[in-house]
């Protein structure tokens, strides 16, 4: 329909008129979507623009031994907190502007020049009053200032801790008129025995770079993170949950007032199998050694009663500039623990050897060997360590086992096979995870047939490989927390543990978080009669003419086996023989309670060197048990270490650079650790089990 000529002017204006009204409404609309529909979300945004949120450091948990005695508790720390974004507040509303200053900062490995708040100059004008106080005593470390607003500004920075009451005297007078600058009480860790139990423990410091723990879905950055040991693998479950400061700003970034204040909470407490009186115990004994370990064990469950490991730390200073100078400086290597550390076992190995046999049926009781000191095995004769004293003579199991015999058991092990002694080993733990919550624990080696083909296809494992396996030396390789469990499982009848550190987690109000189980690894298989052919044969170390009779302790039964390997070590720029000597026990021998493993380097033999300091520990638990649990704990001092006992190879030529050595003699070189004398007493005389052939000579003395 065409509209009349004289019409057309209204209808324009109407047209319009509707068209502004449709613009309205969804003007009105949008209004309204924004204003009320998305009200929550842009008030919340302005919120947060107009307040900052300050972390306040959490408490970590408690760490105790199985009796519930603390071994890392917490103290009162009085420190000089610096609130980096109060005090950049202060400083632009007196400056208007901050400083800035270019740093190159590496990310994702490449290094970037950075425009950043030159926070040096900030807190140095900030706290000038106070500095005028205290003088140095509030000198910091530049960098880490810097780090420190890098990674994690919304933590407080430690200025000074552990004030003084005459300092905080002094302070409190005049920290009212620098803003930013706080006093505040600080929970520390503190490790309540000193060096004891440090490898266990480990210890806490700042993080190296910005590190964040997810808690309930918030990201929370962390001031504190364990280093090493529980502390570091339990971190989590040790770190509680932060508390803030939320303070409102205007639009300069001035901070106006605090909006909420929320304290922070305790971590988790964790209860280790560890029994703080056999730890100190067992360090008090080692104190001698200079490099070594040792671990106790209940053979009943699998638990750490005990890890010893020298030299050792004071977790409570070596955080400290002073403490982690002197411990660098130190080449014995204390922050090492040794107990997880892997090393050739020596003859210790030879039980596993039998137990494999015995399992497989390749000897029994009557089975025999005649040792005149070495037997010829693919053309090349191989001593036993009683060469120099005629030989074992003749030995079945039991006999094999309380002379440690070469002869038999590189007959046995050729008899028995490798793939059989790699099976044992295997459920022995030996060559395994430990499943352990400690940092970096060694698998170790025993090789396999599969092992030997991946890893020497061009060697052909034989005879003469077997015989220096089965007197645990060639490639194997264990830690003392894997040997442990080989007196261990002989003691209970054959059931390998799992090792057990932790017992139970609990939460700040004492409610059990969880609880770790006693765990099987494998059942032996082996019969009871013939397990207890290898317990006689254990406990006739400990016996007269045994190679471990110093380990006896007098009203008790200890069974036993000694151990030792030599193995070319670098030394203070020399190559020297370096002895690991070992003693593997439990005891009481008719009712066995404990497992005890001990490893020390630089020393003669197992049976003189670990078999007295075993005893001791043994002695001491035993008395222990008869008074009622009545024991002197003591703060410990870190044990230093020393390289004494080591035989040097390698001597200097008279006209030789200072701390240049002549090279190895050819040979002394061999990859391959060779066992030392296991006994000091005569061998009855007796003949080789292959006669050595006419006209050929026997080999020179070399190592043993």
């Amino acid at each position: 329909m065409i509209l009349d000529a004289s019409n057309r002017p209204y209808a324009r204006i109407f047209l319009a008129g509707a068209m502004i009204c449709m613009g309205m409404c969804v003007l009105l609309v949008t209004l309204y979507h924004l204003q009320v529909g998305r009200g929550e979300e842009y008030t919340s945004k302005v919120r947060e623009q107009s307040t900052r949120q300050i972390l306040l450091p959490p408490a970590r948990g408690l760490i105790y031994d199985r009796w519930g005695i603390p071994l890392a508790e917490l103290r009162p720390s009085i420190d000089v907190d610096l609130y980096l974004i109060e005090i950049k507040s202060e400083y632009l509303k007196r400056h208007r502007k901050l400083p800035y200053m270019t740093n190159q900062v590496r990310k994702r490995g490449v290094l970037q020049a950075v425009k950043e708040v030159d926070i040096v100059r900030v807190v140095d004008e900030q706290i000038a009053p106070l500095k005028q106080i205290l003088g140095t005593k509030l000198d910091y470390d530049p960098s880490a200032l810097v780090l420190h607003q890098r990674i994690r500004e919304n933590v407080p920075f430690q200025l000074k801790s552990d004030l003084s009451f005459d300092e905080i005297s002094q302070l409190v007078e005049r920290i009212s008129v620098v803003h930013g600058v706080h006093i505040t009480p600080r929970p520390v860790r503190s490790y309540s025995y000193g060096a004891t139990a440090c490898h266990i423990l480990g210890y806490v410091g700042k993080p190296e770079e910005a590190k964040v723990l997810d808690r309930d879905g918030k990201k929370i950055e962390l001031e504190t993170v364990g280093k090493d040991g529980i502390e570091s693998l339990m971190d989590d479950d040790l770190q509680g949950n932060p508390g803030f400061r939320t303070v409102e700003v205007n639009n300069y970034g001035n901070i106006q007032r605090l909006v909420e204040h929320r304290n922070p909470s305790l971590g988790d407490s964790i209860y280790l199998s560890i029994d703080l009186r056999v730890q100190q115990i067992v360090e008090r004994v080692m104190a001698c050694v200079g490099r070594g370990a040792c671990v106790v064990q209940d053979v009943k469950t699998g638990d750490i009663l005990a890890m010893v490991s020298v030299p050792n730390f004071d977790p409570n200073t070596v955080v400290t500039k002073e403490g982690w100078k002197d411990i660098s400086k130190n080449e014995a290597h204390p922050l090492l623990n040794r107990a997880l550390s892997p090393y050739a076992p020596g003859s210790i190995y030879k039980i596993v050897v039998a137990l494999a046999a015995l399992k497989h049926n390749t000897v029994d009781s009557r089975f025999s060997t005649s040792c005149g000191g070495g037997m010829w095995i693919a053309d090349r004769f191989r001593k036993c360590w009683s060469f120099d004293k005629g030989g074992c003579g003749t030995q079945d199991l039991i006999g094999g086992i309380k002379r440690s015999c070469n002869v038999y058991f590189y007959t046995v092990g050729i008899r028995t096979g490798l793939q059989h002694v790699s099976d044992m080993s295997r459920d022995l733990g030996l060559g395994e995870p430990q499943e352990i919550p400690l940092p970096h624990p060694s698998n170790g080696l025993v090789p396999s047939l599969d092992y030997w083909k991946k890893t020497y296809p061009k060697d052909r494992f034989s005879n003469g490989h077997m015989a220096n396996v089965s007197i645990g030396q060639g490639v194997v390789a264990i830690s003392p927390l894997q040997a442990v469990n080989i007196p261990a499982t002989v003691a209970n009848g054959g059931i390998s543990y799992y090792p057990r550190l932790i017992k139970e987690i609990r939460d700040s109000d004492g409610n059990l978080v969880r609880e770790e189980p006693v765990r099987e690894r494998a059942r032996l298989q082996v019969p009871p009669e013939k397990m207890e052919w290898v317990r006689k044969g254990m406990e006739a170390v400990v016996g007269e003419g045994g190679t471990g009779r110093r380990a006896a302790v007098e009203g008790y039964k200890v069974a036993g086996k000694t151990g030792s390997a030599q193995f070319p070590t670098r030394i203070r720029g020399r190559q020297v023989k370096d002895t690991r000597t070992w003693f593997n026990s439990y005891a009481p021998a008719d009712e066995p309670r404990y497992a005890i493993c001990m490893m020390v380097e630089g020393g003669v033999s197992g049976g003189s060197t670990c078999a007295p300091l075993v005893s001791e520990i043994y002695t001491q638990i035993f008395n222990l048990e008869r008074s009622s649990g009545a024991y002197q704990l003591a703060y410990m001092q870190p044990v230093r270490g020393h390289f004494d006992g080591v035989q040097e190879i390698v001597e200097e030529a008279p006209n030789a650079v200072q701390g240049i050595a002549v090279p190895m003699p050819a040979e002394l070189q061999n990859d391959s650790p060779t066992e030392a004398n296991d006994d000091n007493t005569p061998a009855p005389a007796a003949q080789p089990v292959m006669p050595v052939p006419a006209g050929k000579p026997l080999p020179g003395r070399g190592n043993r």
